[in-house]
């Protein structure tokens, strides 16, 4: 009887050290946290429960048996109490998350205008798990906690995403090339922020020690080719607009930048080469090209 009552003890101020610990941490969780929340959740709860476990067998120690009980039951009731609280939180966190997907979907519109700096690719060669954060850029980023992820594991065909958010549309992904892309739009010193769905325009920030950042020059250089529109952005013979057209049609090789023109090699479908030119890839702040990665 002693050894059952002591369990209950011990049983009761463990649930109760889980589910406090868990729901004081939920309440710090940035909103929405993804996959990190949980982690941070459990692993906190888990903290609360060691705790627990020492104040029982203090309790034990130092209480009658009658009064040991009457606290252990206390602890029952908190922590149902908490329990519910964290089901209404949850609730409330879900119906959140229902309003701010439909506002985004109605309201927020890509503008495909904006070419941004240029392109990152994910490290993930060296680390399986990328974090998505919406930062305060002047604090570092062990300051803060992740919203979501991306989650990759090597197999032996290459690298696979076996986790991304709902939300996650990149402009380019072919992983059985190695080969994600998100456009970028802005950096700082230990920040990337990155489109993480084309369609919509939404952006996240990364940790840019975690990526590597292709500006647009160096990036173009580095496709397959570029296409252009012959009639708004024609072929010239020099770098500058009054030059006279090049009337040669084919595969558009990048081979140099300078200033808002790049340089194209010509080739025919046989891939031999046929002329060069010269072509706008951007104006004003806005692409004129468009590009393939792969041939």
């Amino acid at each position: 009887m002693k050894v059952l009552r002591s369990a209950f003890v011990i049983l009761s101020f463990i649930i109760l050290g889980f589910f406090l610990g868990g729901y004081l941490a939920s309440l710090s969780l940035e909103y929405p946290s993804g996959l990190a929340g949980p982690g941070i959740v459990v692993g906190t709860g888990l903290f609360g429960a060691a705790i627990g476990l020492i104040l029982s067998l203090i309790i034990l120690a130092n209480s009658s048996a009658k009064r040991a009980l009457v606290f252990a039951l206390t602890a029952l009731i908190i922590s149902v109490l908490v329990f519910l609280l964290m089901l209404r939180a949850k609730q409330l966190r879900d119906q959140k998350r229902k309003q701010s997907q439909f506002s985004l979907i109605s309201f927020q519109q890509p503008n495909n205008n904006q070419m941004g700096l240029g392109m990152v690719k994910p490290n993930f060669f060296e680390k399986s798990t990328l974090y998505f954060y919406q930062p305060q850029l002047k604090k570092s980023v062990n300051e803060h906690i992740p919203i979501d992820s991306l989650v990759f594991k090597q197999t032996e065909l290459g690298y696979t995403i076996t986790y991304a958010p709902p939300w996650f549309y990149p402009e380019f992904l072919k992983m059985d090339y190695d080969i994600l892309f998100m456009k970028c739009m802005s950096t700082t010193k230990d920040w990337v922020q990155v489109v993480v769905n084309k369609q919509t325009g939404r952006t996240m920030w990364m940790d840019i020690h975690d990526v590597k950042v292709e500006y647009w020059p160096s990036f173009l250089l580095n496709t397959y080719s570029i296409k252009i529109d012959e009639g708004d952005n024609p072929l010239k013979v020099k770098p500058i607009d009054n030059s006279s057209d090049v009337n040669l049609q084919g595969i558009y090789k990048p081979v140099e930048i300078k200033s808002d023109w790049i340089r194209v090699e010509i080739y025919n479908d046989t891939y031999q080469m046929i002329g060069e030119a010269w072509v706008r890839w951007c104006k004003n702040g806005v692409l004129q090209v468009d590009y393939e990665i792969l041939s």
